[in-house]
């Protein structure tokens, strides 16, 4: 009996083939007068498969960089870090706020810190972001950078360092961030339902939302699971691990920090602003005057 033919494998879906392929066996009849050789056109290359739907991350600005405050700001990331930790010591709830803080602020126009203005009207007064907590902690590290460093960082850059500094301080994976943010000059309340993801969206709601902002499905799950921390009792959810790891648990994969990494810079590379599109704010709550 012949081998069977391998089956196709699919990757998301997209049916793609083994890079091996059969050759053609050559008969001759002995004492035939060999046929004159023909010329056959070369292989076609084989097309590639089309790459899954929103596989591909939103590509940051050029004008991002994890160094961008090296000459002008050189301590900006340590300035940034120890108002966190300290905010975090005193105030435990700290971490969850600054987490969802940056998810609030990306989804809606891009990273660019127009959650943070204040005013009638703007984006921290729809209902969506009235839950929204931290504000002091960005505002007492904008106060910390502008004694050391005028006019220099901006509040969107502070948003997305606090957010990752949160993390890192509930045990969480230290991932490297790209700066360079300008903030924005506008705040609309009427732009934040548009966009941000409700608590009632279904499953399909919900990857559509992330699908118009460059995003994956992988990132719908990481970042909507890890957009917050918090704690739950025990008890609450024992019963759904207890009869499968006989009361032991298993480490955590490593691939999950690569992932929030991944997603991670992702979603902070929304919509940013930069050059002439935006500005150093002064202060956090208030475009400059």
């Amino acid at each position: 009996m012949g081998r069977r033919p391998k089956a196709a494998v699919t990757t998301f879906g997209v049916p793609t083939t083994s890079s091996a392929t059969a050759s053609k066996a050559v008969t001759s009849t002995p004492g035939a007068k060999p046929s004159p050789p023909t010329t056959t056109p070369p292989p076609q290359k084989p097309s590639a498969p089309p790459s899954p739907t929103n596989s591909s991350p939103p590509t940051p600005s050029l004008a991002l960089s994890p160094n961008f405050y090296a000459a002008s700001c050189p301590s900006v990331e340590l300035a940034v870090n120890d108002v966190v930790r300290s905010a975090s010591t005193l105030d435990p709830s700290i971490p969850g706020k600054l987490l969802r803080m940056v998810f609030h602020d990306c989804f809606v126009e891009g990273c660019d810190a127009s959650v943070l203005i204040q005013g009638s009207g703007t984006e921290r007064t729809d209902p969506a972001n009235l839950s929204l907590g931290g504000f002091n902690v960005i505002d007492e590290a904008k106060r910390l950078l502008e004694a050391v460093c005028p006019a220099t960082v901006s509040c969107s850059d502070i948003i997305v360092l606090a957010a990752r500094d949160a993390v890192t301080f509930t045990g969480g994976p230290s991932v490297p961030v790209s700066l360079g943010r300008r903030d924005s000059l506008v705040s609309l309340a009427s732009n934040v339902r548009a966009n941000i993801i409700d608590t009632g969206f279904s499953v399909d709601a919900m990857a559509a939302s992330f699908a118009s902002k460059g995003l994956s499905l992988d990132d719908l799950v990481t970042l909507s699971g890890g957009h917050t921390i918090g704690s739950a009792h025990c008890g609450t959810f024992r019963e759904r691990f207890r009869p499968d790891a006989n009361g032991s648990m298993v480490p955590v994969d490593g691939t999950m920090n690569a992932d929030w990494a991944g997603s991670f810079a992702r979603l902070t590379s929304l919509g940013v602003k930069t050059g002439s599109a935006g500005e150093v704010r002064r202060l956090c709550s208030s475009v400059n005057g």
